[in-house]
């Protein structure tokens, strides 16, 4: 039973980043209309040139090898820093205090 929790876990992670992955490198999903600040951290990023394609490119090749089972420390150790981003990204950015939400 564990060991079908850990490759359930191992697949559904490597699936997730290696789609998103390439969706950063190919666009084929739709991009939904962002908040005006996170608009503009966006823009900031892809300004660069290099940091969103360098992010996608790690995405899918981390998800790849977890999807075969490959080198999975390495692909855990290059996905580390990348969640602890989109993490920080959804505290310090993306999220809004109840004081700061707009009622009706």
């Amino acid at each position: 039973m564990n060991r079908f929790v850990f490759i359930a876990a191992r697949v559904l992670l490597g699936l997730i980043f290696f789609v998103f992955g390439l969706n950063g490198l190919f666009h084929f999903m739709p991009t939904p209309p962002l908040p005006e600040h996170i608009d503009f951290f966006m823009k900031a990023l892809t300004s660069t040139g290099y940091f969103l394609p360098t992010v996608a490119i790690c995405q899918t090749l981390a998800g790849l090898l977890l999807l075969l089972n490959k080198q999975v420390p390495l692909a855990l150790l290059i996905l580390a820093p990348i969640c602890v981003q989109i993490f920080l990204f959804h505290v310090y950015i993306k999220w809004t205090p109840l004081s700061r939400q707009k009622t009706n």
